[in-house]
């Protein structure tokens, strides 16, 4: 289940990109890149580690209050 939210938020980004590319991180990330600012490129890199572990630790939480009293949990 952690993988595919995961996997759903990176496809989401991709879509995101292509409706709206002037305002997706996508081309933000392009263009700091093309503008040389590395500081601008780890910051959407740690927005989007960010968010991606945000959303992990959310599904590990439902995980186990939805498992709870089982063998599993």
């Amino acid at each position: 289940m952690r993988i595919g939210i995961g996997l759903s938020w990176l496809r989401d980004r991709r879509r995101r990109d292509a409706d709206r590319p002037a305002s997706a991180i996508g081309f933000f990330i392009w263009d700091a890149w093309n503008s040389s600012h590395i500081s601008e490129i780890i910051l959407a890199l740690f927005y989007v580690g960010i968010i991606g572990f945000v959303l992990d630790r959310m599904i590990a939480g439902l995980g186990k209050v939805v498992t709870r009293g089982t063998a599993a949990g």
